[in-house]
């Protein structure tokens, strides 16, 4: 019951998110990028393989390649005009960039190695150093840059940023904030120091304010008018390692690697708020921001454009703190099994209410029906099995059979009164359920490779089995399913949806197959969907009547597609959001998604046939003469 009632306090004190950020562009053919800046049109990229990438985004959301240098274990850049700035392992290059397409050394500095962050300031190279040292550097003349000189730390310096002759250094070993005056550079004076709960992380300082990350603290927000007197105003309990923050107009946009970024408005130092977040394709290693628009650079994605100029959110109506790896809505309750299973009241959308909490039900998939939930149970301590839990009473939901399968349950789909769940190297199990209260196991049909995803449709079966394609299984006797035919024209087969003839075939490399099965002996490919060149397709796909519902994991999008032409797929609805969605359910005018952190209730309306709008063909037509392949051809249209 405590348990419950600390769900329950979560759920009342999250913040109500009012933006949304969301991608609209990417450069892939660059990937594992650590390091990124941007000045006016240009953005400029480090990474592992071609080390220097110089692009044109004057266009977000179709970035240009321009130029490219290889450099030697380059650690960070900056830029100042037309000079830029690289630190390596060994020395720091100096760059003139005024032609993008051939970046041109200018000088080095290379008396000492070891170099890590670097950062301008008024004509000042800021350098870090055998991580505990600064070092400081005139670049009024680029080509021969002075030493001025350093400042030893003894402790590792995390990250610094630099506003009015005063650097603000994060200690992350010694976890302290230090404080340094540079207005004589030949001779810096440590000013104060400030000791941090946790770990010193990100920091930022603008005028006479300095924000920065404590892992034990969250987002803290300190007046530096008196930097020999440092005190600290707030700060958001926002528990996360933020490696890097920017500041624009009071918000904090803050990095996380494994979450992308999140954004809290400190407008009113009295009461900061998180507005909203951003989570990333992969790991995010470093962003920057030119005027609306963020540059993510990804370590395995490449870089990532996302939009923020129109933030506001009118579709999100809860968002819930909770673990999300399979969410289904059914007879006005929603349930959601990660960390356990819990059961939500739905019958009011805008406020669901948590009734009851399992800790002992953990499903790859489930079915509702009626009182109970048919699930493919998975367990790291023994046997997975079709699990029953049952909800009669929704605020205790107990477990009220197992079927002892297998260690490696993955999907599973009803009918009637039969389960079938996939069992990766086993295949399909097939267990009678007419009593919830004793299910029975009736047969097992092992596939060639490890089953994935099932799919059923009058008395068949649709497995994808990995290597092997899809497999197409006559299961009208349940005891004795046989083989029909396949269709292993993929790489791998992941996923599977079907309706009617048509199957929507999800392989690894993330493209969807769509093939004619009405003669599973002789299955073909009717088109292929992929909508990006970059996508990442999550394995759950819907059919609701003659539209394919995807997820599209990089983009943090849901397409749907309209196939009842299925050879000519067309998209007709794309919904863009903030966050990743490794499961979604669709109940009326209401989505919702989850992933590994929280789930989220949004106001959404399918497209339906009732709403189609029918599009009369125009009746002007194309007028050409003389001949059509003649150069001297006039094409006189209308439209």
């Amino acid at each position: 019951m405590m348990k419950i009632i600390f769900y329950l306090v979560l759920l009342l004190i999250m913040s109500e998110l009012n933006c949304v950020y969301h991608k609209i562009g990417n450069y892939s053919d660059f990937d594992n990028i650590y390091k990124i800046a941007v000045q006016g049109n240009r953005a400029y990229l480090l990474g592992e393989e071609q080390d220097l990438v110089i692009l044109d985004i004057s266009v977000p959301n179709t970035p240009l390649f321009l130029g490219s240098c290889d450099i030697n274990d380059p650690h960070d850049l900056a830029i100042s005009g037309r000079i830029l700035y690289v630190s390596t392992d060994d020395n720091i290059l100096i760059f003139d960039i005024g032609n993008p397409q051939f970046p041109t050394i200018l000088s080095s500095i290379s008396f000492e190695d070891n170099w890590g962050k670097i950062k301008i300031h008024d004509s000042i190279l800021y350098a870090q150093k055998d991580l505990d040292e600064m070092y400081m550097f005139d670049i009024n003349y680029p080509e021969t840059p002075i030493f001025l000189n350093s400042f030893d730390f003894a402790s590792y310096i995390y990250d610094f940023a630099i506003e009015n002759d005063i650097v603000f250094i994060t200690d992350y070993s010694q976890q302290y904030i230090k404080i340094v005056d540079v207005s004589e550079p030949t001779v810096p004076i440590l000013l104060s120091e400030y000791e941090t709960r946790g770990d010193a992380l990100g920091i930022f300082a603008c005028d006479d304010l300095v924000y920065f990350s404590d892992s034990a603290s969250g987002l803290v927000l300190m007046n530096v008018q008196s930097p020999q007197a440092p005190q600290i105003i707030n700060n958001y309990p926002l528990l996360r390692d933020f490696k890097k923050l920017i500041v624009r107009n009071n918000i904090v946009f803050a990095l996380n690697k494994y979450l992308g970024f999140f954004a809290i408005d400190f407008s009113d130092h009295s009461n900061p708020r998180l507005l909203g977040e951003y989570d990333s394709f992969y790991n995010t290693l470093d962003f920057a921001l030119l005027e609306d628009y963020f540059f993510l650079a990804d370590e395995e994605a490449g870089m990532q454009i996302i939009d923020i100029s129109e933030p506001e959110n009118f579709n999100m109506l809860h968002k819930f703190p909770l673990e999300a790896q399979v969410i289904r809505i059914k007879n006005d309750f929603l349930i959601n099994s990660g960390g356990g299973l819990q059961v939500f009241d739905f019958t009011d959308p805008y406020e669901p209410e948590l009734l009851g909490i399992n800790y002992y039900a953990f499903q790859k998939n489930f079915v509702i029906r009626e009182n109970h939930i048919f699930g493919a149970h998975f367990s790291n301590y023994g046997n997975s099995s079709l699990q029953i839990i049952d909800i009669t009473i929704p605020t205790i939901p107990t477990i009220a059979a197992t079927c002892e399968l297998s260690q490696t349950v993955n999907d599973i789909v009803i009918n009637g009164d039969k389960a079938y769940l996939s069992a990766a190297e086993e295949g399909i199990h097939i267990v009678d359920i007419s009593d919830p209260e004793e299910p029975l196991w009736e047969s097992t049909y092992n596939t060639p490779d490890r089953a994935k995803k099932v799919a059923y449709f009058e008395d068949k079966l649709y497995v994808a089995d990995g290597f092997s394609g899809v497999r197409i299984l006559d299961v009208s006797i349940p005891t004795n399913p046989t083989s029909l035919g396949s269709y292993n024209q993929l790489s791998s087969a992941v996923s599977i949806a079907v309706k009617d003839t048509i199957a929507a075939i999800l392989e690894k490399n993330s493209e969807i197959h769509l093939v004619n099965v009405s003669d599973p002996q002789s299955t073909n490919k009717l088109s292929t969907i992929f909508p990006h060149s970059d996508s990442d397709l999550n394995s759950e796909m819907k059919i609701i009547e003659k539209y394919l519902i995807i997820q599209d994991k990089a983009w943090n999008e849901l397409l749907i597609y309209d196939i009842s032409v299925p050879q000519y797929p067309e998209c007709v609805l794309s919904y863009r959001w903030n966050q990743r969605a490794d499961t979604f359910d669709l109940d009326g005018e209401y989505l919702v998604s989850g992933n590994q952190h929280n789930f989220m209730v949004h106001r959404f309306d399918i497209p339906t046939t009732a709403d189609d709008q029918v599009i009369k063909p125009s009746t002007d037509q194309l007028c050409n003469y003389p001949n059509p392949f003649n150069p001297s051809t006039t094409i006189s249209f209308s439209l």
